[in-house]
């Protein structure tokens, strides 16, 4: 179907102490679902975007009438492969559903770097040495790059970017990398209007089979703890509102608790389909 992803649900399993799958009871646990995620390429250790979809589904169309009426929320956990339990919970009232996932904190970027193939990837990422950087940081949970531009840069900066992947899956970069994020501070914020873009992103994985994802949940369990501490030291902002500039975008709403994150966002039915095997 031409998508970057897609995730698979079963009606429950989950894992022993010796890791060995086990079929739930759907009688005793009609709220919990395991889930996995593909590229075309390789399995996903976590797709959030995949997981709200899937959600979608389960919420409004495999959930009946009588289960919903009188309720103001309902959630849904998920069994994971790598990335243990996630959440998702919808508000029946605006339809925004919240999913709960692991947080993915980066640090400075390691002295990787000052080695040749650093600056090589860093330079096929840009695809424009007029795009300047001021922060390069890295999250080894996910092996994620995150480069920030400068903030003068902007949106458009942002939409300048234009990696060139044939020389991106040239370099070597030794396990190290994953994907990357390419990041910029949102431009003229009032932080008391929540609509206004708090930082933009985009999101590469190559390796992973996306050249470009439309809008990646997984980015932001790295850019929510990584935007909060760099925008929230004063306390006043929590609930931070992102929005990704590939070519098709994405919004949602980010916000830090412990060592999770929430995005809420709205998802969308596009179509319905039967496969026949």
């Amino acid at each position: 179907m031409n998508l970057n992803a897609t995730a698979f649900i079963s009606s429950g399993w989950d894992k022993d102490e010796a890791i060995n799958y086990q079929l739930l009871d759907s009688t005793n646990a009609p709220e919990r679902k395991t889930i996995r995620w593909y590229s075309a390429t390789t399995e996903l250790p976590l797709c959030g975007h995949g997981t709200l979809a899937a959600s979608k589904v389960l919420f409004t169309h495999l959930t009946p009438l009588e289960q919903r009426e009188g309720k103001k929320t309902t959630t849904i956990q998920f069994e994971t492969k790598k990335k243990g339990r996630l959440g998702a919970t919808i508000n029946w009232e605006n339809g925004l559903i919240t999913l709960d996932l692991p947080s993915h904190p980066c640090q400075p970027v390691s002295p990787f770097y000052k080695d040749k193939w650093g600056e090589s990837l860093i330079s096929a990422i840009l695809g424009s040495e007029e795009i300047e950087l001021c922060d390069i940081q890295y999250s080894p949970g996910m092996k994620i790059l995150l480069l920030r531009l400068k903030d003068e840069l902007g949106k458009k900066g942002l939409q300048k970017v234009c990696p060139d992947v044939v020389k991106m899956l040239e370099i070597d970069t030794k396990s190290f990398i994953k994907t990357v994020i390419v990041t910029v501070k949102g431009e003229n914020v009032e932080w008391s209007d929540e609509e206004v873009p708090h930082f933009y992103s985009r999101f590469f994985a190559p390796w992973e089979g996306i050249n470009e994802d439309p809008i990646a949940g997984l980015a932001h369990t790295v850019l929510t703890p990584y935007w909060t501490t760099q925008l929230c030291q004063d306390g006043e902002i929590t609930n931070l509102f992102a929005v990704q500039l590939s070519q098709r975008g994405g919004e949602m709403h980010c916000l830090l608790q412990g060592n999770r994150v929430l995005l809420s966002g709205i998802a969308r039915t596009t179509m319905k389909g039967q496969l026949c095997c």
